[in-house]
C-alpha cells in the first residue's frame, strides 16, 4: 500500500506562540548583556524631552552598571542647552524642566522587522513614574508597539480617560498605535493586563513576537495578549526609557525619586526558516531536521515504496 504523507511544518508568516526557550526555529540575531555601552546599538538622548515633556532626557541618566543597564528619574532643574543627539526623541520644546532621565534608542543598523525581541526588567515603582520599553517607526506612519508601559497609581478606561488611582496594582499594559499620516489622529490598539503591585518589587522578561499577522505579547514567557497584526511593518526603533505622567493625570503628586530602572539583557530574535524550496522525499530522517522552519515537507508519493 502506498502512504502519501504532507507535512505542513510552519509557513514563514504563521505566528508560533511559542518563546525561544521552547522553540528551537528561533534564532538568535543579536543581544546585549550590557558588560559596557556599545554605542554601535544604541544612542542616548540628549537634549530632548519628546515634545514637550516636564522632564530632560540626557546622557548622563543611562550607563552600565554591574553588567545591567541603569536609567536614572530625578528631580533637579534642568536646561535644555544645545541640539538633541539622537532625531528619534526629537529636540526640546522646552527651556526649563524640574526633572530628567534617561532614554536609549537602538541605532539605524539594530533597528529592527519581525522577529522576537525579549528584555529582562526591574521597573522602578512609585506614584506617577512611567517606564516603558518599545518599537517605533518615527517615521510619517509613527508605527508603535508598546511592548510594556507601567502606570502605577491610576486607572484607565476603555476611551483613554485617566479616571484615578489605585495604590494596590500596577497598571501593566501594552498598546499599538497605527495607520498615522500627517495632521490625523492615532488608530490605537489598547491591551491592558493587570499584576499586583508586589510582582514589580522582582525582574521579570517582557517580549513581543511580531510578525505579518500577529503580535503576541509575553510576560515571564507567558502570553498575555495575541491579536491580528493590523498591518504595522516597517523597521522600527528599540526603545527604553522612563519618564512620568502629567501631573493632571495622578492624585497624589509624584513619590518614589529619585527611580531607577535597570534592564539585565536585550536579545532579538529571527525565524530560522528556509521558505523557497519544498521538500520531496521518500523517507526524510527528522532525527537529522536542521531545525528550520520549512514550507513543506511531502514524504511518499509515485514512485516511493514506503
Amino acid at each position: 500500500m502506498k502512504i502519501v504523507l504532507v507535512l505542513f511544518l510552519f509557513f514563514c508568516s504563521s505566528a508560533f506562540g511559542q518563546t525561544p526557550a521552547k522553540d528551537p526555529h528561533w534564532q538568535l540575531l543579536w543581544q546585549d548583556n550590557f558588560t559596557t555601552f556599545d554605542f554601535n546599538k544604541w544612542v542616548k538622548a540628549e537634549n530632548c524631552d519628546f515634545g514637550g515633556k516636564e522632564w530632560l532626557f540626557t546622557a548622563d541618566n543611562v550607563y552600565t552598571y554591574y553588567g545591567k543597564l541603569r536609567f536614572n528619574l530625578l528631580e533637579e532643574d534642568a536646561e535644555c542647552n544645545g541640539p538633541p543627539t539622537t532625531y528619534v526623541c526629537g529636540g526640546c520644546v522646552l527651556s526649563d524642566h524640574e526633572y530628567t532621565s534617561g532614554w536609549v534608542n537602538s541605532t539605524e543598523g539594530y533597528k529592527m522587522e519581525y522577529g522576537y525581541i525579549e528584555s529582562r526588567i526591574l521597573f522602578p515603582y512609585g506614584n506617577g513614574l512611567w517606564p516603558a520599553f518599545w518599537l517605533w517607526s518615527c517615521d510619517s506612519r509613527y508605527e508603535e508597539i508598546d511592548i510594556v508601559e507601567l502606570f502605577p497609581g491610576k486607572l484607565e478606561t476603555d476611551n483613554n480617560i485617566y479616571i484615578g488611582q489605585r495604590h494596590d496594582q500596577y497598571i501593566n499594559t501594552s498598546h499599538l498605535h497605527y495607520g498615522v499620516t500627517s495632521g490625523s489622529s492615532w488608530d490605537t490598539i489598547h491591551l491592558n493586563y493587570i499584576y499586583p503591585i508586589n510582582n514589580y518589587n522582582d525582574w521579570h522578561t517582557y517580549a513581543c513576537e511580531w510578525s505579518p499577522n500577529k503580535i503576541i505579547i509575553y510576560v515571564d514567557g507567558i502570553v498575555v495578549n495575541n491579536i491580528q497584526n493590523p498591518q504595522i511593518g516597517d523597521p522600527k526603533y528599540i526603545i527604553l526609557g522612563v519618564g512620568l505622567l502629567p501631573e493632571s493625570y495622578i492624585i497624589p503628586p509624584y513619590n518614589g525619586l529619585p527611580a531607577t530602572k535597570l534592564v539585565d539583557y536585550v536579545r532579538v530574535y529571527t525565524l530560522d526558516s528556509d521558505c523557497s524550496n519544498a521538500i520531496w522525499t521518500c523517507n526524510y530522517d527528522f532525527s537529522n531536521h536542521d531545525y528550520k522552519v520549512k514550507r513543506v515537507i511531502s514524504i511518499g508519493g509515485s514512485g516511493c515504496s514506503n
